[in-house]
């Protein structure tokens, strides 16, 4: 109750100094009201969603690429330790 309140007053009334903001959130929830009141709920739906799960699958994407940099480079300093240290039981100085 109190969030609602509080954002009627500040979004929708147009603070002094972010006027152009509240007017542009004001504008943005009248389009999503009429979006839900004109259009049929299936295409109101996908219209909200599509933008979202789009999203989702960027974030997933560098999620991955990110995971394989972090795995390769960890198998990377994993060899890296392996040879040198086989190089140091055979009495051998490698620099890597």
């Amino acid at each position: 109750m109190v969030y609602c309140c509080l954002h009627k007053l500040f979004v929708f009334s147009g603070s002094p100094d972010h006027s152009a903001e509240g007017n542009l959130r004001m504008a943005s929830d009248e389009r999503k009201t009429a979006l839900f009141e004109t259009v049929p709920v299936s295409k109101a739906l996908l219209t909200m969603a599509i933008p979202t799960i789009l999203s989702q699958l960027i974030t997933l994407i560098y999620n991955v690429a990110d995971t394989w940099f972090i795995i390769s480079y960890l198998v990377y300093a994993r060899v890296i330790r392996q040879i040198r240290q086989t190089a140091q039981r055979e009495g051998q100085q490698i620099s890597v």
